[in-house]
């Protein structure tokens, strides 16, 4: 009973690392895995977290009377059920990042590894992988694969070596994350994420002259970043004016701003999905067009106090929740697992110094 009960804490402890597994996001959406998810939740584990499981109804009720109370469209039902379900998995993330977060962290990162394997080999030889779900290989005009990543690929931003002992091996598995990162995936987003997340650490625990140091080599990379920027992302002047030109649509709709147009509103001309039109890079703005000021206040407050609810302090909250928010301007990632996961495991030192 014992052995059985130690078992099954473990894989409770790397459960959430699941949404991080990118053959498995292939075939299943991040969020079908919250239901097995709960068989551990419900199996005793999750204790003495009530206060999040009230937090959740609380932002699922009105999440419903919105509903009820707004204009229904196509997309409505289907909108509203995607943030449920994303709702539904802050629960489990939560407890395995207070009880486990070491070997959170672990599992996760070596899945990034074995995900950045994965996707080096696809581009190498060449596999076509279009007819699964998700994000993945993405041709260009001319034929050439212009980039290949995975819907969970935030988590970059929380990679360490930590699951790896040999010196040696560590600089392989990072050099091999780093190249897909750089190179396959492109994200100048995550990248910086990453940068920030370690590099915040390494200035607030150095002394004042190193800081400086710290400082200006941050600028010099700044500096190499942009300068290679459209080496490494030609699309990247293309894919900013498509991101202003939403903007720019969401802030010039006549839509109501109180109640919201309605769960699922889209705006005709300026979604890139044929399945989830609703979903738009500028998530974050289109949202308040969707569900207005009053759904917005309380999904922000709901969500700050569920980080609040995983950091030890307020400073911390708030960085989590303005990198929360900041992927609403950049990808339609909003409601994802994983770039909740990737949130809250940012800034660990400043969490653990308190």
């Amino acid at each position: 009973m014992k052995e059985s009960f130690k078992k099954s804490r473990w894989i409770f402890n790397v459960f959430p690392s699941l949404f991080n597994f990118w053959p498995l996001l292939l075939i299943f959406s991040q969020k079908a895995l919250i239901f097995p998810g709960y068989f551990f939740y419900f199996n005793g584990i999750y204790k003495n977290y009530a206060k999040d499981i009230l937090i959740i109804i609380s932002l699922l009720i009105f999440a419903e009377l919105t509903y009820v109370l707004q204009e229904s469209n196509h997309y409505a039902l289907i909108h509203l059920a995607g943030y449920s379900l994303f709702l539904l998995s802050i629960p489990i993330i939560n407890k395995s990042v207070c009880g486990y977060k070491e070997n959170l962290v672990k599992a996760v990162s070596f899945f990034t590894f074995f995900n950045s394997c994965l996707a080096i080999l696809i581009y190498i030889f060449s596999i076509d992988i279009s007819e699964y779900r998700g994000l993945n290989r993405i041709i260009g005009d001319d034929g050439v694969v212009a980039r290949i990543f995975y819907e969970s690929s935030s988590l970059i931003a929380v990679f360490s070596l930590g699951f790896v002992r040999n010196r040696f091996i560590k600089y392989i598995v990072f050099f091999v994350v780093l190249f897909y990162a750089i190179f396959l995936a492109k994200s100048i987003f995550v990248i910086g994420l990453y940068i920030l997340n370690y590099g915040l650490g390494k200035i607030i625990k150095s002394k004042i002259w190193m800081k400086f140091i710290i400082a200006f080599l941050f600028i010099v990379a700044c500096i190499i970043i942009y300068s290679s920027l459209f080496y490494i992302r030609p699309d990247i002047g293309l894919s900013l004016s498509f991101k202003l030109n939403q903007l720019y649509s969401i802030l010039n709709d006549d839509s109501s701003l109180i109640l919201g147009s309605g769960w699922g509103y889209v705006i005709q001309g300026i979604g890139d999905s044929l399945e989830q039109p609703y979903q738009i890079e500028m998530q974050l703005p289109m949202l308040f067009r969707q569900i207005g000021i009053s759904g917005m206040f309380f999904y922000v407050v709901g969500i700050f106090l569920l980080i609040k609810s995983v950091s030890k302090t307020w400073r911390v909250s708030f960085l989590r929740l303005l990198v929360y928010f900041a992927i609403g301007l950049n990808n339609p990632w909003l409601f994802l697992p994983s770039w909740y996961m990737t949130a809250v495991l940012m800034f660990q030192y400043l969490d653990d110094k308190k």
